[in-house]
């Protein structure tokens, strides 16, 4: 298992990284190719493949993100979503699922995200989403 350097947003950013993100997603693959793509552009990047791990992790950090998948094992997305959301109001929140209808349950229950994503998707439609929200809602110099 690999060990990871947990930064606070303040101390990520006075060595250059412009976001802190969390991903929490059960598939390995995907975790893999996000973390992948989101360290290569100088962001700082943790992840938990349940949605419990996802919650102490939220808890205990400062994210200015979270990657979302909707049917992570322990605590679905939602659950995720809905005690995320009661810890944080600013965190921006991209919600992924292979269930088309997850944005629809998830506005159901009153809350919101700042993007969705069905599964399967590639990079090519995953960065200008990233890039979008960075420049609108995180405010970070480099997200690209």
């Amino acid at each position: 298992m690999r060990r990871r350097l947990r930064l606070s947003t303040a101390a990520a950013k006075l060595i250059g990284i412009n976001v802190r993100i969390l991903i929490a997603e059960d598939d390995s693959t995907l975790s893999d190719a996000l973390e992948r793509s989101l360290r290569m552009s100088g962001h700082a990047v943790d992840r938990a493949a349940d949605g419990e791990s996802a919650l102490q992790l939220l808890d205990t950090g400062e994210f200015d993100l979270l990657i979302l998948d909707h049917g992570l094992p322990r605590l679905d997305g939602t659950e995720v979503l809905e005690r995320a959301r009661q810890l944080s109001g600013r965190l921006a929140v991209i919600l992924i699922s292979a269930a088309e209808d997850a944005a629809l349950r998830v506005r159901r229950r009153g809350l919101s995200v700042d993007a969705f994503l069905i599964k399967p998707f590639g990079l090519d439609a995953w960065m200008p989403r990233f890039k979008g929200l960075c420049a609108e809602r995180l405010r970070c110099r480099r997200c690209g």
